[in-house]
């Protein structure tokens, strides 16, 4: 009788004769996990050169110069001075507490663009040095990520020769370079074209910084939107001004006061009918945003250089002195993938050197938050939001070549005046318009704060910046020909 063999089912082997095999697929399997696991690892490593199969999100910054943040609607302005904008926070996270590192255009620009305070950036102590070589640009590090770049402004301050910020910017025009007054001014629907179109042109991931002059004095809107004041009376903003005596060491003198206070709310008249005009075309590149595919899920940010001055402290327009109306400024951030970021309102205090930091994180950079003096915000659009700092510095040389420093910590501030020593400190809780100096205070609490942010201040000045004596031998670059009008037009040449 013949023996029956059992069917042999294909894929099949029996336990006898899988002992060896599977010791060898098992190793075979181990070796691939790990090679597979290096492969990313070094996929990884070469995104910045190649890309990944998911692109980067565009980043998106629109700077309004000199515009303080209690003259915008988000802020709580009474005036329809910022419709769009309003528009805008209303689907963003609207951080109300926020300051620049220095109380004037370039040195300011330069430390949002870097995530590092004024002091570290330049080789002066007026901050009007050029950006020094060794600090990369936002610019920069989103370009090494493939990012098409490109910055459009309207300031002399920010040309290449003052400000070497340029670098890492595949496209960087300066869309005001005309001299003369009349050219600093109604230049914001060239700067949204140029803006737009350049958005329309790329394929890629894009990285835009757009700079707006306006509401940078002189104030001169096509229109007054708030009163009868005619538009140009103000063209010539130092003939209603007046430069101050030389400096009384017992106290901070601003550059600039008003010949007559009269003329205060006739300014803001038209200060505030510049905020208004430049929100029309902000709105504009807003809707092109939001209805374009390539950009709906960019990440959008509004914020400005500093604040303006209207006699709060005695002193016009902006640069000279430390007090809120010259610091804070607005920040609104839009990002559409964190919907629990949407309306929200954030108190905590924050500096646009922190911006820097907040964009790398928010689109998925990998960065050394050690290279920063700025901290990621990207926690506050989170679900549960965050609070990573409560301190923040500003540096400024004032007039008579009087450097001083401003220290916010929680409820209280510090104004230093470092080479003529005098010291002010505000509780803005209980003080928003730093009418009453309790320095020379002897209650308790008071002198703990005291204590506490000069202690911070000293820590902070000696980490960022270099002796005094060393600081005072360097200065600004020679200013090319052209450039002279256009900084005489915006006040800083006399």
């Amino acid at each position: 009788m013949s023996e029956k063999r059992a069917p042999v089912v294909r894929g099949y082997q029996s336990s006898s004769m899988i002992s060896g095999t599977g010791i060898r697929f098992r190793l075979l399997t181990r070796h691939l996990r790990q090679a597979s696991v290096l492969l990313f690892v070094l996929i990884g490593m070469l995104r910045p050169i190649y890309g990944r199969s998911q692109p980067y999100r565009s980043v998106i910054i629109v700077l309004m110069d000199s515009l303080r943040a209690d003259h915008v609607q988000s802020y709580g302005y009474s005036r329809s001075t910022s419709p769009n904008i309003l528009a805008f926070s209303n689907r963003s996270t609207v951080f109300l507490q926020a300051y620049p590192s220095a109380s004037w255009t370039r040195p300011s620009i330069l430390s949002l663009l870097t995530g590092r305070y004024s002091p570290e950036l330049t080789t002066n102590m007026a901050g009007s040095a050029p950006l020094k070589d060794n600090y990369p640009t936002l610019a920069t590090v989103l370009r090494s990520y493939g990012y098409a770049t490109a910055a459009f402004y309207n300031s002399a301050q920010l040309t290449p020769p003052l400000a070497n910020v340029q670098g890492g910017f595949d496209t960087f025009l300066d869309y005001g370079q005309t001299a003369g007054q009349d050219t600093v001014k109604a230049k914001v629907p060239i700067g949204i074209d140029k803006a737009i179109d350049f958005l329309r042109s790329t394929h890629g991931p894009a990285f835009v910084f757009l700079h707006i002059l306006d509401p940078h004095h002189p104030y001169i809107p096509s229109r007054n939107y708030f009163g009868g004041v005619p538009i140009d009376k103000y063209r010539d903003s130092y003939s209603f001004a007046k430069g101050v005596p030389p400096y009384d060491s017992s106290h901070v003198e601003p550059c600039y006061v008003a010949k007559d206070m009269a003329t205060i709310p006739e300014m803001i008249q038209l200060y505030d009918s510049e905020i208004r005009e430049l929100d029309v075309e902000v709105g504009r590149l807003l809707r092109f945003i939001d209805n374009d595919d390539r950009y709906r899920d960019s990440l959008v940010i509004i914020t400005s250089d500093h604040g303006e001055e209207f006699g709060e402290h005695g002193g016009l327009y902006h640069g000279a002195q430390l007090y809120e109306e010259s610091l804070r400024v607005p920040l609104i951030v839009r990002d559409p993938t964190r919907p629990h970021s949407i309306g929200r309102k954030v108190d905590s205090v924050v500096s646009l050197v922190d911006v820097m930091p907040t964009i790398l994180s928010s689109v998925g950079v990998l960065y050394q938050a050690s290279d920063y003096s700025g901290q990621s915000l990207a926690q506050y659009l989170a679900r549960r939001g965050g609070r990573p700092r409560d301190t923040v510095w500003i540096e400024r040389i004032g007039c008579g070549y009087d450097l001083m420093a401003a220290v916010r910590k929680g409820d209280w501030k510090m104004i230093i005046r470092v080479t003529r020593p005098k010291i002010e400190l505000y509780n803005l809780r209980v003080d928003p318009a730093e009418k009453h100096d309790v320095a020379m205070s002897r209650d308790s609490v008071i002198r703990r704060a005291y204590t506490d942010l000069y202690s911070t201040f000293e820590d902070w000045y000696g980490h960022v910046t270099r002796p005094l004596p060393s600081r005072y031998g360097d200065v600004s670059p020679p200013i090319p020909a052209g450039l002279r009008e256009r900084l005489k037009a915006l006040g800083y040449l006399q």
